[in-house]
């Protein structure tokens, strides 16, 4: 993870690429410089990258930008062409990005765990129609706990401004291990409010991302 200040994090850009398998790691090798130079030189408050092990494209290349405001990922789209990293990843190693969402970051409380976080989580649903940005965002928060007891680390909820399913969210979790993967979804599983909240959304995409950075 690059970037780590005391500021508040309001906008969320994740990026996704296809790469041939024989480029990937090349691709990842670029990723660091390029996640320094939005820190750097846009103000990314967090920078996180990894490869999807499922979800609707296996193998895809992730990276989330994070922002306290939209002006700082304005500066990164100045970055972009003049990084030799982020111009190495698509010259050199071919990856082609499919989607780019912007998210406003929607108010949760979660107190974050202090081990490596090895896997990100993306889930992306659609709310029930009439359901409001603040009811949908409390019921997420009424889960909080139980993705803390599972071995969460980190929790984030976005509402989708720009991409795939604009006006959807999208909730990254980061973890540990798969473990507490598994022990989070057994959690929720035996959940009769979360079931019930789960009923209320349709959930279109789940990924699971092997974390690089």
């Amino acid at each position: 993870m690059l970037g780590d200040k005391d500021v508040m994090i309001n906008y969320i850009i994740i990026t996704a690429a296809k790469c041939a398998p024989e480029n990937r790691q090349k691709a990842l090798s670029y990723m660091p410089e390029f996640a320094n130079e939005l820190v750097q030189n846009a103000g990314a408050l967090r920078c996180r990258f990894g490869v999807t092990m499922s979800g609707i494209v296996p193998g895809a290349l992730v990276f989330v930008q994070m922002y306290e405001s939209l002006s700082g990922y304005e500066k990164a789209i100045d970055v972009m062409p003049k990084s030799k990293a982020y111009l190495g990843m698509i010259n050199d190693a071919g990856a082609n990005v499919y989607v780019r969402n912007v998210m406003k970051a929607m108010p949760l409380e979660f107190i974050e765990g202090s081990e490596e976080a090895k896997y990100l989580v993306l889930t992306r649903a659609m709310p029930q129609k009439g359901m409001s940005p603040e009811e949908f965002t409390g019921e997420v928060q009424n889960a909080a706990a139980t993705f803390s007891d599972g071995g969460a680390l980190t929790m984030r909820l976005g509402r989708i401004m720009t991409g795939t399913n604009p006006g959807g969210y999208m909730l990254g979790v980061s973890y540990p291990s798969l473990d507490a993967v598994e022990a989070t979804y057994d959690r929720l599983g035996s959940s009769t409010s979360f079931s019930n909240f789960a009923n209320k959304i349709d959930i279109n995409m789940r990924s699971i991302v092997r974390l690089h950075g």
